[in-house]
């Protein structure tokens, strides 16, 4: 089963989250680092993939998608054989050094990317969400999921008296509120939320302050509620 933790720590950039896994059966790990200013996925980035044995591990700093023509790989450093994680981070940090020692030039708009970086410092990644994109971050329980999103249709939340619209999905403000909650990926329960804000909504995973949610429970629970008292 594919396992997740934090990337070794390079600083002036944000790592992701490792992703411990296999490629057609065979074992390894892989995260990127980014420049703080656009933590997108698929951004400029130095990748890492590194495997538990044998030759092939690399470090690159790449763009774009790598299923579409339009990616690019701009570097790529070949790591020895049996390479260490100590190996790779070194070897990240000094594509980090030559790629991403400016802030990458984006058409994204600035509030997006420093929505992206909180969440990828956070441990979250973006990923397919029931057909859409949400960030997503594995529950240490199995089988549960935290996810943070913009509204997934149009919607109006009552934040300190007052109705406010939220952005759509991909569209997220860490200013403005936000979708946050845990979802099990099975029986498909769901506990969700309205933060006032990105930070707020990061706290509430933090804290874990939403309740699990029961077997096909689908509960929204206002945002004000879930400060008071002893978390659930």
């Amino acid at each position: 089963m594919a396992r997740r933790r934090k990337a070794p720590e390079i600083d002036g950039f944000v790592g992701s989250t490792v992703f411990v896994g296999t490629w057609l059966r065979r074992p390894g790990q892989s995260w990127d680092y980014h420049h703080p200013s656009d933590c997108r996925p698929l951004s400029l980035r130095v990748a890492v993939h590194l495997w538990d044995q044998g030759e092939g591990s690399t470090v690159r700093a790449i763009e774009g998608d790598g299923r579409t023509p339009s990616f690019r790989t701009h570097e790529t450093i070949n790591l020895p054989a049996d390479a260490t994680e100590e190996q790779a981070a070194e070897a990240a940090r000094g594509l980090c050094a030559r790629w991403l020692s400016k802030p990458p030039k984006s058409d994204a708009s600035v509030k997006d990317r420093v929505a992206a970086g909180q969440l990828v410092n956070a441990g979250f990644m973006l990923d397919d969400f029931y057909g859409a994109e949400a960030w997503l971050k594995p529950d240490g329980m199995e089988g549960f999921t935290w996810f943070v999103r913009g509204a997934p249709e149009a919607l109006f939340a009552e934040i300190e008296g007052e109705q406010v619209a939220l952005p759509y999905p991909g569209e997220l403000d860490p200013d403005m509120p936000c979708e946050v909650g845990i979802n099990h990926e099975l029986d498909h329960g769901r506990t969700t939320t309205v933060a006032p804000c990105l930070d707020d909504a990061i706290r509430i995973v933090e804290e874990r302050r939403l309740p699990y949610p029961a077997r096909d429970e689908e509960r929204v629970i206002p945002f004000e509620e879930l400060l008071r008292g002893p978390k659930p």
